[in-house]
């Protein structure tokens, strides 16, 4: 279906939905509760650029005392300086807030085989100082983001539209689009604060014209990155960046806190990053900005040097750069080795260097063993995931050029609105096909691929399960439009019993051949699953199975045609119409649960690891019950131990881990001993920490006002975790007190769409 532009109305706190958090968090994780409490409450901290040690903070009058515990938690100040705060300031309470350095909470990820990448997630206070901080200086962001022509990504302006586009179509969904104004509005699926030119993901430079305009003009291309660059980056440089230069700005600045606009950014960074200036906090979108600055103010350089040396870029060389990923497009190599030296010398003056290990040479044409490898994945998913189907219209989908459909560009579905009635039935009954997989093919092949081009199932996971999903959903539109007519027959228009009887034999002929089909696929994409347990690969196969359970979970609606029921607006004005058999569900659920089960087996819980597994917890809680995984499955999965008196003791487990168990385990008795447990755990954690830094920690405040708006745990149990962090009896009432009429903070712990959120977190991904 056709791209939905939607209007945004102009908030600044949206960038706590956009801005702030990394990708790799799960979907049950969102700022979408912190954005509202910020709006309804009119939260604002105002930075003062000549004295960044402190800031205003101000707050709507008379908000609730269960806001006002919120915020004194949030920013980590006594309660007075908020519930007795009288003086109102134009419209608003105010108080002047120490900017003190806090300590992000910080987890890993699987990158590499052996190897980690940490992600930060910083302080809830040092969020809003980040909305702060984009209202005054978006402009600067904007300018000092635009100076490089090398760049492929970056902002040209603060985005007025919302690009929105259903993954699932409504007609399989079944189901209206609840409250899409209300989502909208409240910018929860809203990518980035900025636009962004040229390209939003790697992939489509590869399709583009600059990159088969460089082919045909250049014979040689080198690729390179920054080794470590986020790690490496040195806060202080976004001054010099800034202000002509290192020389420049020590010879005309003061340097620190001197009021300019790189001063304060780079103070910004300090703090979150607990006072740290040699690395910036990984994740969120404003260090990838960040870093643009001053890889731009470095591109510029390079260029004027290769310009003195007599080198003309689109003449001599051309060169572009996605974030830190570098391609060098030339003829002669005297201007490859000029470009290295220049690269060289002005990263090595912003401390950071060249990666050897990741540079790589490739002569015309410029197609690397990656490329070629999903060139072959692309054919394999297309001879394998497949249906056939007598019919014109059906067949022209086939014809479709695949990169538009993996871009979500094709067009509305032409039979969409067509009726249904008797012809169409006919239709459908009169039409012959075939929907199937090859499983053990597929798979074989696969690994053929892997090693004809001599790349690691890493390299191409996530692209190839991806891929396997859109496909899936082509074929099960497909699928449907064969199978809606006859599913509806009966109900929509009245057929004679003997075209009832060849209705029923074609419909169980296809639920058959679905369930084959689903059951087949499943066993491939887990198979390949294996090789590399990502954490992105785990989100695109959790994309995949819920489109399939999306899809087999939800039954057709009709409208009613009694005109008195719509007059009225009565719940009966749809009519559901069951879409299959019961059998065809439990066979692929069960599927489904035995294939996640094997996963938990073979992956056990890790301190290292966390979330590249935890993730299939959301799938399984959105299936039925009798699909979970039993006490002893999670037990065993989580490595619980017994000690010599016969207590079992939990492994380390962090904020997310912790929230995303009680996520899954929700209100069920049989979880009661295991949900005991991560709650003393969870109390554990936050007592590991010195009292003196429970304010200024970040996973405790998320942890302790996360727990506090569970609707999982007693208030014995509330009480606990609050007396853990250190609350008096008072601080804690006003806490349940705002929390116990269902809200939340940071995890949806009820109100979770699993079809949204994860449209939603795709769309975010920067590199693919």
């Amino acid at each position: 279906m056709k791209k939905k532009r939607i209007k945004l109305r102009y908030k600044k706190e949206r960038v706590v939905f956009s801005d702030v958090l990394p990708y790799e968090l799960p979907i049950t994780f969102t700022n979408r509760f912190f954005y509202r409490f910020l709006v309804k409450n009119e939260v604002e901290y105002e930075i003062n650029p000549l004295d960044i040690k402190k800031g205003k903070l101000s707050w709507k009058p008379d908000i609730s005392d269960g806001a006002k515990q919120v915020l004194a938690v949030l920013f980590g100040i006594d309660s007075y300086n908020i519930f007795c705060s009288t003086e109102v300031i134009n419209g608003k309470n105010e108080c002047f807030v120490k900017h003190e350095p806090k300590i992000p909470f910080t987890y890993r990820i699987m990158h590499k085989r052996g190897k980690y990448r940490e992600l930060a997630v910083i302080h809830p206070a040092d969020q809003i100082k980040m909305v702060s901080f984009y209202e005054k200086y978006k402009s600067l962001i904007l300018y000092y983001c635009q100076q490089s022509r090398f760049s492929l990504r970056h902002p040209y302006a603060v985005a007025c539209y919302f690009y929105y586009r259903d993954r699932l179509h409504h007609t399989l969904l079944g189901k209206r689009s609840d409250d899409l104004e209300l989502y909208f509005n409240e910018y929860e699926n809203l990518k980035t604060y900025f636009s962004y030119k040229r390209y939003t993901q790697i992939y489509r430079f590869y399709e583009d014209y600059r990159y088969q305009r460089a082919e045909k003009k250049f014979a040689h291309l080198q690729k390179f990155d920054i080794q470590a660059c986020f790690n490496s980056i040195y806060s202080h440089s976004i001054a010099w960046a800034t202000n002509g230069g290192k020389a420049t700005y020590k010879r005309f600045f003061k340097g620190g806190e001197d009021g300019t606009f790189g001063a304060v950014w780079d103070s910004l960074m300090q703090k979150m990053n607990y006072n740290e200036t040699n690395g910036i906090v990984i994740g969120p979108e404003f260090s990838r900005l960040f870093a643009e600055v001053i890889l731009q103010y470095i591109d510029k350089c390079v260029e004027n040097d290769l310009y003195e040396k007599g080198y003309k870029w689109n003449v001599d060389y051309e060169c572009y750069r996605y974030v830190d990923d570098h391609f060098f497009f030339y003829n002669n190599k005297e201007v490859l080795e000029a470009a290295r030296q220049s690269y060289a010398y002005h990263l090595n003056e912003y401390k950071m260097s060249i990666s050897n290990e990741k540079t790589e040479d490739i002569d015309r044409p410029f197609i690397t063993p990656i490329s070629r490898a999903k060139l072959a994945i692309d054919k394999l998913i297309h001879d394998t995931v497949t249906i056939n189907v007598d019919d014109d219209l059906l067949k022209k989908d086939e014809s479709e050029d695949e990169a538009k459909d993996f871009a979500n560009e094709y067009g509305e579905d032409e039979m969409e609105n067509e009726p249904i009635d008797k012809e169409r039935i006919k239709k459908a009954l009169g039409k012959k096909h075939t929907l199937y997989f090859r499983s053990s093919f597929f798979s074989s092949v696969f690994q053929d691929i892997l090693k004809t081009n001599n790349v690691e199932a890493k390299d191409v996971l996530n692209y190839t399960i991806a891929r396997m999903e859109n496909r899936c959903e082509r074929m099960l539109k497909k699928f449907d439009r064969l199978y809606k007519p006859l599913c509806m027959a009966g109900n929509v228009v009245y057929i004679t019993p003997d075209m009832a009887e060849q209705v029923e034999h074609r419909k169980s002929i296809m639920e058959h051949e679905l369930s084959l089909f689903l059951f087949n696929l499943l066993d491939s994409a887990f198979f390949i699953y294996s090789f590399n347990k990502q954490l992105n690969s785990t989100l695109k196969l959790v994309n995949l199975l819920n489109t399939i359970i999306v899809y087999l979970d939800t039954d057709y609606l009709e409208r009613s045609k009694d005109k008195k029921d719509k007059e009225e607006k009565k719940d009966n004005t749809l009519i559901k119409h069951k879409r299959f058999t019961d059998d065809i569900r439990a066979n692929v659920f069960k599927k489904i649960q035995d294939e996640i089960d094997v996963v938990f087996q073979c992956s056990r819980y890790s301190e290292d690891t966390q979330l590249e597994t935890l993730y299939f917890l959301i799938t399984l809680r959105s299936m039925r019950s009798r699909y979970h995984l039993s006490v002893a499955s999670i037990e065993n999965y989580i490595g619980v131990k017994t000690d010599e008196y016969g207590n079992k003791e939990l492994p380390v487990m962090n904020a997310i881990s912790i929230t995303l168990f009680l996520y899954y385990f929700a209100d069920k008795n049989e979880f009661d001993e295991l949900r005991m447990l991560i709650i003393n755990k969870a109390c554990e954690r936050i007592r590991s920490v010195p009292m003196e830094l429970h304010k200024k920690t970040s996973e405790l405040i998320i942890l302790l006002l996360d727990l506090m708006a569970c609707p999982y745990l007693t208030m014995e149990n509330k009480t606990k975790v609050g007396e853990a962090f250190g609350l008096n009896k008072k601080k804690i009432k006003n806490l349940l007190r705002y929390f116990k009429n269902g809200r939340y903070m940071f995890t949806n712990w009820k109100k979770l769409n699993v079809t949204k959120e994860l449209n939603a977190k795709i769309s975010q991904e920067v590199y693919a």
